[in-house]
């Protein structure tokens, strides 16, 4: 898999459809055969009428440092719900 491409918004932006479309055909003349989002940005996406398929990718987090300072707060925070 090669990277030929790449679109950066703001945390909870939805891109216009003439964003996205006008990436997706930039994508395809640089070589690109699949679009890949993360799945939070993937259902905010209308994904048909695009030359180019647009899939998901799972992503997840690990708490190497701090991480029993992180659960101290997710405890607190459950007990204050």
């Amino acid at each position: 898999c090669t990277l030929v491409n790449t679109l950066i918004l703001g945390d909870h932006v939805k891109p216009s459809v003439t964003i996205l479309s006008d990436f997706i055909s930039n994508s395809k003349e640089m070589g690109a055969e699949l679009i890949y989002c993360t799945e939070k940005d993937y259902v905010k996406l209308d994904r048909n009428n695009f030359d180019l398929s647009i899939i998901s990718i799972e992503i997840t987090v690990d708490i190497v440092y701090g991480k029993e300072a992180y659960l101290s707060l997710v405890d607190r925070i459950k007990k204050m719900l």
